[in-house]
């Protein structure tokens, strides 16, 4: 996530010196079509770090309760991402 932030703030510098250079820096379009994707990509990563995060939250709940938690369990993965929509 930090590398894409990163990218995209390069992106971000390309653009502002396109509009002071034009001729030097001509590809404004494509820069800005990529700086669409890797925005995507950045709140597709933020969604999945907050559904793992709700997921982590179920299981310390799990472990408090004296349940065991295994996110391989199909049972116990369905419980826990409907709790963790429901939080």
């Amino acid at each position: 996530l930090i590398h894409l932030e990163d990218v995209f703030d390069v992106l971000d510098t390309y653009l502002w010196l396109g509009y002071r250079f034009t001729d030097m820096f001509p590809e404004t379009e494509q820069v800005r079509a990529m700086q669409r994707e890797l925005d995507v990509l950045i709140r597709e990563s933020l969604q999945n770090m907050k559904q793992l995060l709700k997921t982590i939250q179920v299981a310390g709940l799990f472990e408090q309760q004296g349940l065991n938690f295994d996110s391989r369990n199909p049972a116990t993965a369905a419980n826990a991402a409907a709790v963790a929509k429901d939080s």
